[in-house]
């Protein structure tokens, strides 16, 4: 494979309006070192249909970020061009890809902490947001203290399953 070329394929978006959505993203690594993540996604327009999908890394070795990544991804191109996307997850890294993503970028891929990891995919969900001109935010969900906890241990608990 050419290794300007994106590892996870781009889809045709899900849902065909643009509109604002709501998104949830769980993800586990197993101690075998295989990861999983699980996403569900929803309309704020109720006539839409639920978007859920989930998948186990690739790797046998992967982490619990990679795959948090690979379901921001993974909503993210369920969304039509100029839609708005609230990301919900217990992960702060998802917090940080989606607020300084774009500084450690043009930090040469540095952070405060050195080089950056995953760029792989953080080009992936950079390419496909610029592209859809998506705009994306995160809200983090501590465990106990969500509104949809429901949601999201009811998607952990997928995705546990899946990286075994």
């Amino acid at each position: 494979m050419d290794q300007t070329e994106s590892k996870y394929p781009e889809k045709s978006p899900y849902f065909s309006k643009p509109g604002t959505y709501t998104g949830w993203i769980a993800a586990t690594r197993q101690p075998t070192g295989r990861s999983a993540m699980s996403v569900e996604l929803k309309s704020e327009d109720e006539n839409e249909p639920l978007y859920h999908f989930a998948a186990p890394s690739r790797d046998n070795d992967s982490t619990d970020q990679r795959a948090y990544v690979r379901g921001l991804i993974d909503l993210c191109q369920a969304l039509p061009e100029g839609s708005t996307l609230l990301a919900n997850s217990r992960s702060k890294y998802v917090g940080d890809v989606v607020n300084l993503l774009d500084a450690w970028k043009s930090r040469g891929w540095r952070n405060s902490s050195g080089r950056v990891h995953n760029k792989d995919l953080l080009e992936d969900y950079l390419k496909i947001r610029d592209e859809r001109r998506l705009k994306v935010s995160h809200e983090h969900c501590p465990k106990g203290r969500s509104a949809r906890e429901d949601v999201l241990n009811r998607l952990h608990d997928e995705a546990h399953i899946l990286a075994l």
